[in-house]
C-alpha cells in the first residue's frame, strides 16, 4: 500500500498546486493513501511565526473543506493535516483549534527552529551548544506532548552540512529514545533529495536524510514513516519513492498506513 502522509499546498505560499492537483498525481501513479499537511496557521499574537510561509485561519477553514470535499468522491484514502512546531505556548491552539474546532485527522512534527533570546532561529542555522540542546530538548517535549502523528524531517539540521560530532550524536539518540517512549514514528523525507547537494564534512552530499542518523535508528530496529514531504505535484510520488528506497537500503522497516492516536486527546 503506497501511502504518503507529508504534502503541502499553494497556501503555504512556497508550494505549487493545490488538493485537485496533487490528487491527479496521486491517481495517475497509483497512491492508496494521501495526507495534506500544510503548514499550520497561528494566532495573531505578535510573535514572529514565519506568517509569511503558512496559511491564514481563515485559509485554514476552506482547506479542511475542500480536502473533505475531495475524500467523499474519490477511490483512495484522503486524510487532512497540518505540520507544526512546537511551542508550549501554543498546545491548546494545537489541540483545541487545529484537531478540535477544525478537525483534522492528524498532525506532524516539524522541528523548523529553536526559540533563542526572542527569536525564532531555522534549525540549521544553529550555531551555539546552548540552541543545539535547546532544540533538541524542544523535539523530545513536543514528541511527549501526544500531540503528533510523526515527526517529520528530524535530521533537518543537517541540511547546512554540518559535521557529525558527540553533541549531535548525544541529542539524536535522545530523540531516538523518546520517539521509542512514546511511541511516536520517524520519518525519512524525500524532499531531501531534490533540494540540491550542500558540501559536507567528506564532501558534496543531499542536506537529508543522514546516513549517521539513520545508522542509529537502524540499530534499534524501529520502523520508520517514509513520505515525499511534496511542495510540487510532480514530486509527490517520485520523492516519495526516494525516500522508501533509502529506508530500504539502510535495512529500515517501512510504515505503511497511520494510526491517527492522537484524535483520542480530544
Amino acid at each position: 500500500m503506497l501511502s504518503n502522509y507529508h504534502s503541502h499546498t499553494d497556501l503555504c505560499n512556497h508550494a505549487k498546486g493545490y488538493i485537485g492537483d496533487y490528487l491527479l498525481e496521486a491517481k495517475s501513479k497509483k497512491l492508496r493513501i494521501l495526507g495534506f499537511s500544510d503548514h499550520c496557521p497561528y494566532p495573531k499574537d505578535g510573535l514572529d511565526t514565519w506568517e509569511r510561509v503558512r496559511m491564514s485561519i481563515d485559509e485554514s477553514h476552506r482547506y479542511i473543506k475542500d480536502i473533505r470535499g475531495v475524500s467523499k468522491k474519490e477511490n483512495l484514502e484522503i486524510y487532512a493535516g497540518f505540520e507544526c512546531e512546537w511551542d508550549f505556548r501554543y498546545e491548546n491552539w494545537y489541540r483545541d483549534f487545529l484537531l478540535g474546532e477544525l478537525n483534522a485527522d492528524y498532525l506532524i512534527f516539524g522541528p523548523h527552529w529553536v526559540y533563542d533570546t526572542g527569536n525564532f532561529i531555522y534549525a540549521p542555522e544553529i550555531n551555539t551548544k546552548k540552541q543545539l540542546f535547546t532544540y533538541f530538548d524542544t523535539i523530545i517535549e513536543g514528541l511527549a506532548s501526544g500531540l503528533y502523528a510523526f515527526l517529520a524531517h528530524p535530521d533537518l539540521i543537517m541540511s547546512d552540512g554540518r559535521a557529525w560530532d558527540a553533541n549531535l550524536k548525544a541529542g539524536f539518540t535522545a530523540i531516538i529514545e523518546a520517539a521509542i517512549q512514546y511511541n511516536i514514528p520517524l520519518e525519512v523525507n524525500g524532499q531531501g533529495f531534490i533540494k540540491g547537494k550542500v558540501k559536507g564534512e567528506k564532501g558534496m552530499r543531499d542536506p537529508y536524510p543522514y546516513d549517521a542518523f539513520w545508522d542509529l535508528v537502524a540499530e534499534k530496529n524501529i520502523p520508520v514513516l517514509c513520505n515525499s514531504d511534496a511542495h510540487f505535484p510532480e514530486n509527490l510520488v517520485d520523492s516519495l519513492h526516494l525516500a522508501r528506497d533509502y529506508a530500504k537500503k539502510m535495512g529500515l522497516e517501512i510504515i505503511e498506513k497511520l494510526n491517527f492516536k492522537n484524535k483520542k486527546l480530544l
